[in-house]
């Protein structure tokens, strides 16, 4: 176990799609409670993959990247969204944020709940999750041009 995990932004894009993937298979599979927390894991790990997209420097990224992990904010998608906003200098647009809302609720203690907190969340979750990919993946390709 000595791998440490994701540390740059392609590694953290890599379990983003790995969690995704994941999540849908235990969602096809009827396992709603985990299909729901490892979907809102793929959110953090795209937020944290657009943020280490965008500094430019080695040791800017190693900053954040310890920011990031864990503690505080780590797993607090509101703090990780806005963290992203303020490096880009932009909002986030109105659609992207209606979507990142749907996982208003998710935090890191949902892998210890038995049911699903709302049934609601099952049918807006994916595709929320697709347009959150989609635009992560333009942002991530925007922010390599610059």
């Amino acid at each position: 176990m000595a791998d440490r995990g994701a540390s740059t932004s392609r590694d953290y894009l890599l379990v983003a799609e790995q969690r995704y993937d994941e999540a849908r298979y235990l969602h096809d599979g009827g396992r709603l409670p985990g299909a729901i927390y490892l979907a809102g894991l793929a959110v953090e790990c795209v937020l944290k993959a657009l943020i280490l997209s965008t500094p430019r420097t080695p040791e800017d990224r190693g900053k954040l990247s310890k920011s990031i992990k864990g503690g505080k904010n780590g797993h607090n998608l509101r703090w990780l969204r806005d963290k992203y906003a303020e490096m880009v200098g932009t909002r986030i647009t109105e659609s992207i944020d209606l979507d990142l809302a749907v996982f208003e609720g998710w935090t890191v203690d949902l892998r210890y709940v038995s049911k699903v907190p709302d049934p609601d969340l099952v049918r807006d979750i994916f595709p929320a999750l697709e347009r959150i990919f989609r635009w992560a993946r333009k942002e991530a390709l925007d922010e390599s041009d610059s």
